[in-house]
């Protein structure tokens, strides 16, 4: 009797989801049903294997497609229960048997495909499916998904929770219409049901075959010896593990009963109809599994009598797969994927080597960054010695010289080195001990200071505006053992716009990549973004790139050197296979507490501290992991800590450059799994503070105990949700400054920090308050650091109020910063004085100012708003509403004849043509990529010479040397401006600025006097020339020369200072008539538009969600916000933007005190403005 295809396709299986797509799939006609089976490559195969088998075998009688998985990245993912070496030993042991079984049952092998899990699994397309999978699926779901396929311990390793996405992404990426697994997988399918259509995948279906019950009992597994019976057992094992199996006579094979099992589903499916089977004691032959089951339930059948069958139908199925096995080539295969210890199986050994895929070689990113070129000085020695002692020795016989410039330049460079890092072994027990370092400097007083001393000095004033070490003892020293090259990495997650507050770790960048060996790299980690849940994957590239142009752009503003500079984007390596095969290898090794652990400790509040020790100290680890105060809502964020440690080892960072907090998590996390990775060393951490959020947060009005940092948000303008989402968002936005963001609509202002003098007015800046002010910060991490050396810092004031404020240090115990936090706790300063001066400085109008110096380094504006319009994508009406402002805008300007501001670049670029006709000096400049050096020259000779580079391969010296050389320059014009630009005339010169710092004329010449005294005769001659002079002095009524030096000190007093980028002090702020102060154009103050203390704004838990009855797009939630309010209904218009799930048992932020409406005839009593975890935080 002929069987339909349905009935082949389902005979024997415990459940089919999917039941009616089957049946439609199986009646179109001439369609070919495409199926796969995946077996991970763990444990040798066993005598169940031929329950999947014999299906397959079933399926191809239909005409269907199949395809056998050998996972071998699952079976990494389980418990790395072996190394990858061994894992491709045992997919070739796995394909030669299970082909085999295929043979024995008479199955043709030109009917089925074959591949392994590695041959696709690392590949970009799957790569990403699996970040976008991690960034959707809550970890609980991943739990739950892997509970029967993956082994459950007390503190599961989160390669566990991974297992079951790559599974449910396999039939997406094999292209199959069904998979078809055992019942245990069937969490696994219902992941795949629920996930993968929010990915644009279709729904599968999914055919689940029984679990053929182990001879002891419970389920067959391969780990377990006495339960299963293995492919390649001689017939006497075979018989005497069946003669001692468990076979109760009043027992089903559903209720556990191994050898009714096997005659069930793979004995029976095989008896030729015609004969059935014959059964010992039995008085005739059996045609059906039902037939036996009932007589040996009646005890007509003796269990002896099964066991005996069994034994027998099973060994001459293993006849055909044991004859291949005779094979040498395949014994040897045996032995190499399965190899013992004194007779014991060695699975889990060598679980430190390195798989066969991982070389010593460097990945293709860091070949990419590594091109680029740097050198090193120190190259030679580095490699010799494990201390570095760097010598320069001075025979002090006469007054100090400028040729002693160059050797102290070196110097220089070597103590700045030093003192960055601080890792040779004299410094290491000084950095345990105490979080301040003091770098020494000595000269031998012989003869007088002189121009060369001032290259130590500057290095020793760089070093005094370094930011500390952090936990760093001999890492270095050992580094520098095995390299010429040191990498300094520092990541970002572009979450929204790049704000003031990365100029901090930029400027510390700047300073580290003006050194020798010391390659910069910052990486742009838009997939982390991703699976925080704050970009969509579509615009990852867009979002990132935005990212690297701004911060390209700081950090040349900043100075530093883009030739030991790269900027990379996550999504640049992060989908390759080298890193994704490190990642899967990571998280086969880390539990799931210390995942979380590292991926929340810097979020946690001082109560969820507590209970994270305390439940360590107690090894609580389930009570840690099912703790939902804690748990981060996706499995994305969860294995974040796993990428980040992937990121250093990828990228070969010596030195991690990050915040206090994220330096705690990632020495926890390191110490911990780096040794995993042989070939990698451990990362030097350094900090970089951070400012804080310009406003309280909501929850902290009246009790300031802490402000979180600034960090980015979503912009409002860009914002697709309820009208509620857009107004908290445009609140947050108040909360940081970001460096670039785009113009109001219809806004024809372009410039950086468009926004400054609104944030600037409402940020929080309380009297005397210096422990919690937003406003001190900027000062503190942003203007103080840009001042020149010597520069004051200075607060226009009224007179009134006092007047200007000059603050600068007096001496080396108070520098500009302890004397601007002790002016401003003591009353001197106030908010209402600081907080213009800082939105001036920071401001575009400074000519000088962060802003300005990024602008010139920043491309097009117009090619600018075109990347920012792909990273942050207007909806369609959003742009209609702003094409329809700025049109009546340019109506309104065509009518009144009225011209926009031109861009402010053009005017930068007059400004420098008319400054090109001065001498400029070099020296000391803050910029000084942005001024030439100009040789003056008359027009018979050339005219001025303008020596600027303009490419990364000839910089300003070798550009002069070639004009020298080549007669191009001549030394009767080459002299004169060396002379000018060392000379006290040049305002800018070495010597000016000495001069301002030194102590009064007078005084110094005494010091001078007794240092280097005069003799009696010597003495006695000054004394006569000096009378003699007076005497003409007094004939003549001419007045003395005064010091030129109290004449710069009244210049410096007509004079407004601005500290940011300054190079020339005196070109930048208003000058004081008399003694009265003219002062610049500051903001003026105005009335807030919106007073956010009027909404009552609260933190609730959504305890459940679902569909409004009349309105498909909009959401009905229950809220609780604890007993003084209880719980509410809000409707909301989320449907769209957060799938239910995800909503549910997270926290949201409402507006609780609106009059409650009735919306689709439903009351609402709260607008629900916020459901992300990063935007609440």
């Amino acid at each position: 009797m002929e069987v339909d295809k349905y009935t082949l396709f389902v005979q024997n299986l415990q459940e089919v989801v999917g039941d009616d797509e089957l049946r439609n799939l199986l009646k179109k006609p001439n369609s070919s049903v495409s199926v796969y089976w995946g077996t991970a490559t763990t444990g040798r195969p066993h005598i169940a294997y031929f329950v999947p088998i014999i299906k397959l075998a079933d399926m191809l009688k239909t005409g269907a497609k199949v395809t056998v998985l050998f996972a071998d990245l699952h079976a990494y993912l389980d418990n790395m229960k072996a190394p990858w070496y061994l894992l491709c030993l045992r997919t070739k042991y796995y394909e030669a048997v299970i082909k085999g079984m295929f043979r024995s049952i008479c199955v043709p092998l030109d009917r089925l495909h074959f591949i392994r899990g590695a041959d696709y699994q690392l590949t970009e397309e799957y790569s990403m499916d699996v970040y976008r999978l991690m960034a959707l699926t809550s970890v609980h779901d991943a739990r739950k998904a892997g509970a029967e396929v993956v082994k459950q311990v007390n503190n599961p390793l989160v390669s566990g929770l991974l297992y079951p996405l790559l599974q449910a992404l396999d039939e997406v990426h094999l292209n199959v219409d069904i998979q078809f697994g055992g019942v245990d997988q069937r969490k696994i399918f219902m992941l795949a049901e629920k996930y993968l259509p929010h990915l644009g995948h279709k729904k599968r279906i999914h055919l689940m075959n029984p679990m053929v019950p182990g001879l002891t009992g419970g389920k067959m597994s391969s780990s377990e010896i006495d339960s299963k019976i293995d492919l390649l057992d001689p017939p006497e094992f075979v018989a005497s593990k069946l003669a001692s199996s468990v076979c109760p006579p009043n027992m089903t094979a559903e209720q556990g009963n191994g050898v009714l099992a096997f005659l069930k589903y793979v004995i029976f499916p095989l008896v030729p109809m015609r004969t059935g089977l014959s059964i010992p004691r039995t008085p005739k032959p059996y045609f059906n599994y039902t037939d036996v089951e009932k007589d040996y339930l009646m005890s007509k059948i003796p269990s002896d009598s099964l066991r005996n069958v069994v034994t027998e139908c099973l060994n001459g199925l293993l006849v055909t797969i044991q004859n291949d096995f005779k094979d040498p080539k395949l014994q040897e295969l045996v032995r190499n994927a399965y190899p013992t210890v004194d007779g014991i199986s060695s699975a889990n050994a060598n679980l430190e080597e390195v798989p066969t895929m991982f070389t010593n070689e460097k990945s293709t990113i860091l070949h990419e960054i590594d091109n680029r070129g740097c050198t090193s000085l120190l190259e030679k020695r580095l490699n010799q010695t494990n201390r570095l002692r760097c010598l320069w020795s001075v025979t002090p016989i006469g007054l100090p010289h400028l040729g002693h410039s160059i050797p102290m330049r070196s110097l220089a460079r070597l103590s700045r080195l030093d003192g960055v890092y601080g890792c040779t072994s004299l410094l290491e027990k000084r950095l345990n001990q105490t979080n301040r370092l003091r770098c020494l400097w000595s000269v031998t007083p012989i003869g007088l200071p002189h121009l060369g001393h001032s290259i130590p000095m500057r290095s020793l004033a760089r070093l005094s505006r370094l930011d500390g070490v952090y936990g760093c003892t001999s890492l270095l020293e050992k580094r520098l053992n095995q390299t010429n090259r040191l990498r300094c990495l520092w990541s970002v997650t572009p979450i929204g716009l790049p704000h003031l507050g990365h100029s901090i770790p930029m400027r510390s960048l700047a300073r580290l990549s003006r050194l020798d060996g010391v390659y910069v790299i910052v990486l742009i980690n838009n997939i982390s973004a991703h699976l925080r849940g704050s970009i969509p994957w579509d615009v990852i590239k867009q979002r990132g790139e935005f990212c690297r142009v701004i911060l390209t752009g700081l950090f040349t503003a900043l100075g530093g050197n883009l030739n030991q500079f790269s900027c990379i984007l996550g999504s640049d390596f992060q989908l390759h296979s080298e890193y994704m095969l490190n990642f899967y290898r990571l998280v086969s090794l880390v539990p799931e507490t210390d995942c979380l652990i590292s991926s929340k400790l810097s979020e946690f509040d001082n109560t969820n501290q507590s209970t994270i020790n305390h439940n360590l100290d107690a090894n609580n680890n389930n009570e840690l992991i099912n703790d939902s105060s804690i748990r981060p809502s996706t499995l994305g964020e969860l294995l974040i800590p796993c990428l980040d440690l992937i990121d250093t080892i990828q990228l070969s960072a010596d030195i991690r450059l990050a915040s206090i907090q994220q330096i705690q998590k990632r020495q926890i996390f390191q110490s911990k799994f780096l040794r995993h990775f042989p070939n990698s060393f451990e990362t030097i951490h350094l900090t970089h503070p951070i400012l804080i959020s310009l406003q309280a947060p909501t929850n902290q009005i009246g009790e300031l105990s802490s402000f979180p940092p600034m960090k980015s948000c979503p912009l409002s303008s860009r914002c697709t949700g309820p009208a509620s989402a857009k107004t908290l968002a445009a609140l947050l936005e108040d909360n940081y400054l970001p460096l670039i963001e785009p113009p109001l609509p219809g806004s024809l202002e372009k410039s950086p920090l468009s926004g400054l003098k609104r944030r600037i007015k409402r940020a929080f800046c309380q009297p005397n308050n210096v422990d919690i002010n937003p406003i001190l910060d900027i000062c503190r991490w942003v203007l103080i650091p840009d001042l020149s050396p010597g520069e004051p810092f200075i607060i226009p004031r009224s007179e009134k109020n006092g007047g200007p404020l000059h603050i600068k240090s007096q001496s080396s115990t108070l520098n500009e910063w302890d004397l601007l936090k002790q002016y401003f706790s003591n009353g001197t300063l106030h908010p209402a004085d600081l907080k213009p001066t800082v939105e001036y400085l920071l401001s575009i109008q400074n000519t000088d100012s962060l802003a300005n110096r990024l602008k010139q380094s920043l491309p097009d504006w117009n090619e600018l708003m075109v990347l920012l319009n792909e990273a942050f994508p207007l909806s369609k009406s959003q742009k209609n509403k702003i094409n329809n402002k700025l049109s009546k805008n340019h109506s309104m300007l065509n009518n009144t004849e009225h011209k926009p501001n031109l861009d402010n670049h053009h005017h930068q670029q007059q400004q420098q043509q008319q400054h090109q006709q001065q001498i400029v000096s070099p020296e000391g400049s803050c910029k000084p990529e942005e001024k030439p050096f100009i040789i003056p020259r008359s027009e018979k000779n050339g005219g001025p010479l303008h020596i600027k580079s303009q490419s990364s391969t000839l910089n300003e010296w070798d550009l002069l040397k070639q004009y020298f050389s080549n007669g191009t320059l001549h030394p009767a014009d080459l002299k004169p401006t060396v002379e000018y630009l060392l000379s006290i005339q040049n305002t800018d010169s070495l010597a000016n600025r000495l001069k301002q710092s030194l102590p009064d004329w007078n005084e110094l010449m005494v010091l001078l006097n007794e240092a280097f005294p005069l003799s009696k005769s010597q003495k006695n001659k000054i004394n006569n020339k000096l009378s003699k002079n007076h005497s003409m002095l007094n004939n003549t009524e001419h007045k003395p020369y005064l010091d030129n030096h109290h004449h710069q000190q009244q210049q410096q007093q007509q004079q407004i200072i601005s500290p940011v980028g300054s190079c020339k002090p005196e070109e930048i702020a208003p000058k004081l008539s008399g003694s009265k102060l003219s002062s610049p154009s500051l903001p003026v103050n105005s009335t807030d538009e919106l007073n956010p203390n009027r909404l009552d704004i609260r933190v609730g838990l959504i305890l459940s969600v679902k569909i409004h009855p009349n309105a498909d797009s909009l959401f009905i939630e229950e809220v609780d916000f604890g007993s003084s309010i209880g719980k509410r209904t809000v409707i909301s218009g989320l449907v769209g933007l957060y799938p239910m799930e995800k909503l549910l048992n997270c926290y949201g932020i409402f507006v609780i005190n609106l009059k409650p409406v009735k919306i689709r005839g439903i009351e609402s009593q709260g607008k629900h403005n916020l459901t992300s975890f990063e935007l609440i935080v």
